[in-house]
């Protein structure tokens, strides 16, 4: 863990880039001279945030168990008292309980304020739904539907194939465009932001980063220790200025969990830095650092090529565009694996009508050899049964049957 010298000597050496702003300089060192102040004293510091003890309940929820903890709070798995408003809610529910320490801090309180506002307004079944705030004894509480499932950095960990992820990967895209419709940037997308479930659709979280396309709703809330977002995944625009950073901020990191998907986890942990890391994904070096493996299709890696380019102007201009480019290249590589050929398809994502005739010959020729199988089958139960009825009545001849002499 870096000390509080090595957080001051970053921030000093990012003001010198003239990566962030005098004021962020000096909000940056009152806050880490704060935190050693509070470690010298024996108090508790931000960076032992969730060391409150567990409750028994927050406001109307009975706490029921621990889901996990970060460095601003600890989740929980709850439940309404009121049966009915807990039948209304589906259930239990994930209560996400700001630690004490931050809920002092005002600007850490708008920002938890904003994530139940975003999360309230946006309704899409990609995006984890916020179903209540709550305000209790100085203690905050975002109350969220309850997901079961794991995160998406668990999942890669498993190297999920990619015919089978990319459709649910999908509806997280579409979740961001909604997002972006309802003039919301997420700034935060990354695998641990996104939960899976065999039973649902993949859902997104964390709107904390949350940024308002208005400048003037937004007003106040991005600072830089809020706007940064996570280093892995952050466009190299976000990481200069997180209050100019666009649309295409979030679809650099949608474009990174892309190619996480199909060539497994980046091995974030061989960058020695904050700065090596920002140098390769400046010069491109990013996605290109490793051969693709066998089986995965070069246009999905090229679509998520696109996503991630240094500069904003070079990748898809919208959330849309990088959907429909998806959504044609993946119906494309997964009909070219059926076919075993090249397949064109046209703006309106068909094939071409040879491809097409081929299919459906081939899926003719498949139900036909089913259909036949079938009837075999048939007509075969149909024998064995036709010779068990011919023998009934009939017993069988042994050496114990009358007229033997025995």
């Amino acid at each position: 863990m870096a000390s509080v010298a090595d957080e001051l000597k970053k921030f000093a050496d990012l003001h010198s880039l003239g990566l962030i702003s005098d004021e962020e300089l000096a909000n940056a060192k009152r806050a880490l001279l704060e935190q050693l102040s509070g470690a010298s004293k024996g108090g508790r510091s931000s960076r032992a945030a969730s060391d409150d003890p567990k409750p028994d309940s927050v406001g109307g929820y009975k706490i029921l168990g621990e889901i996990g903890r970060g460095g601003m709070g600890v989740v929980y798995r709850a439940r309404n008292r009121i049966s009915s408003m807990a039948q209304r809610q589906g259930g239990d529910v994930a209560l996400k309980l700001m630690s004490s320490v931050f809920a002092q801090d005002a600007s850490y309180r708008a920002r938890f304020e904003k994530e139940a506002n975003v999360g309230m307004e946006l309704d899409h079944p990609n995006i984890v739904r916020v179903v209540d705030f709550v305000e209790d004894g100085g203690r905050l509480a975002l109350v969220m539907e309850f997901v079961e499932g794991c995160s998406l950095k668990d999942l890669l960990r498993q190297r999920p194939p990619w015919p089978q992820s990319l459709p649910r990967f999908e509806g997280v895209v579409d979740a961001i465009r909604c997002a972006h419709e309802h003039e919301v940037l997420h700034r935060d997308i990354k695998p641990a932001n996104i939960l899976v479930s065999d039973k649902g659709p993949w859902k997104v979280l964390d709107f904390g980063l949350a940024k308002n396309l208005d400048a003037k709703a937004d007003m106040g809330l991005t600072t830089s220790r809020q706007g940064l977002g996570t280093d892995a995944y952050m466009a190299p625009e976000q990481a200069m200025s997180a209050r100019t950073a666009d649309e295409r901020a979030d679809i650099f990191s949608l474009g990174l969990v892309l190619y996480e998907l199909l060539t497994g986890p980046y091995p974030w942990g061989d960058l020695e830095s904050h700065y090596e890391l920002m140098d390769f994904k400046k010069q491109e070096r990013l996605v290109r650092r490793r051969p693709p493996p066998g089986g995965v299709h070069p246009d999905l890696l090229d679509v998520a090529w696109r996503a991630c380019r240094a500069s904003p102007d070079d990748r898809f201009d919208s959330v849309t565009a990088l959907q429909t480019s998806l959504s044609l290249t993946l119906r494309r590589a997964t009909l070219e694996a059926r076919l075993g050929r090249s397949v064109v398809l046209n703006d309106s994502g068909r094939s071409t009508r040879e491809a097409e005739d081929r299919l459906a010959a081939e899926t003719k020729a498949r139900r036909d050899a089913e259909e036949k199988a079938k009837r075999e089958a048939e007509a075969r139960a149909n024998r064995e049964a036709k010779a068990k009825r011919s023998g009934c009545g009939e017993r069988p001849w042994t050496s114990s049957s009358p007229g033997t002499g025995t």
